[in-house]
């Protein structure tokens, strides 16, 4: 999330004009042969609006970010997908499905989005209308996952024997609300996407902008953590009779 946030805003820091600037950036950029450095192309079609950098010395290019998300979307893809078809990886079946099939889907999103800059080597409007429909419905996923949480209480508390997390045992509330609010943010941020390129554009912008941010940075952090935690449980676990190391 934070890196799509990033790369959205780069991009509209660039200075897109309207209908008559944008044909006379053009023109002047035909006439000019492409040149001056760090100056921007913009074309318009009938469908689509690309935005290339011409010079490609410095500054921003959207191909640039392929490499991310195509990495990100391998991650997100291999391990929702694995999480998607074995089914149960875990003693609460339910969580294979709220963590599994979302990533599975944003996993493939991002592949998708990589490809396209990759090879087409520019941002396209059209792509992203595109694209759209299919990140509202996740969007409405993510959206049905948090109430899912929140009406069946369905992460509960870590076990006693998790580091740092595992204080918190006896207060499943916490970690409960806790996804909820990660999973809320994360669909409206989803939910906002398809009006980017309306006139409500910068609504649709802040609302994804804060959702993304706070959403993005939680799962951050608590996926960092696990790595901490998941392996002091395992360590926990195998000395039953020791003193838990927390």
């Amino acid at each position: 999330m934070i890196t799509v946030l990033r790369f959205w805003a780069q991009v509209r820091a660039l200075p897109v004009a309207q209908a008559t600037a944008v044909a006379q950036a053009a023109s002047r950029s035909e006439a000019a042969g492409g040149g001056g450095t760090g100056t921007l192309a913009i074309a318009t079609r009938a469908d689509t609006t690309t935005i290339t950098d011409v010079e490609q010395s410095g500054g921003f290019h959207p191909a640039d970010h392929a490499p991310v998300f195509l990495m990100l979307g391998v991650i997100l893809t291999g391990l929702g997908g694995a999480m998607s078809v074995t089914h149960p990886l875990t003693a609460n079946p339910p969580v294979n499905i709220l963590f599994g099939e979302p990533c599975l889907w944003l996993g493939v999103l991002l592949l998708g989005a990589g490809l396209h800059l990759s090879r087409s080597q520019h941002l396209s409007a059209g792509a992203i209308k595109a694209a759209s429909p299919v990140v509202f419905g996740v969007g409405l996923i993510l959206a049905f996952c948090a109430a899912a949480i929140a009406r069946f209480e369905l992460i509960g508390a870590a076990p006693v024997e998790e580091p740092i997390t595992g204080l918190l045992h006896a207060y499943p509330v916490v970690e409960n609300t806790f996804f909820v609010l990660l999973y809320a943010l994360s669909a409206a941020g989803a939910l906002a996407f398809p009006w980017l390129l309306s006139r409500a554009g910068d609504l649709a912008w802040t609302i994804m902008k804060w959702s993304w941010s706070i959403a993005g940075l939680g799962f951050l952090i608590f996926s960092a953590l696990n790595f901490y935690t998941h392996i002091g449980m395992m360590v926990n676990l195998t000395r039953p009779d020791a003193a838990f190391r927390f």
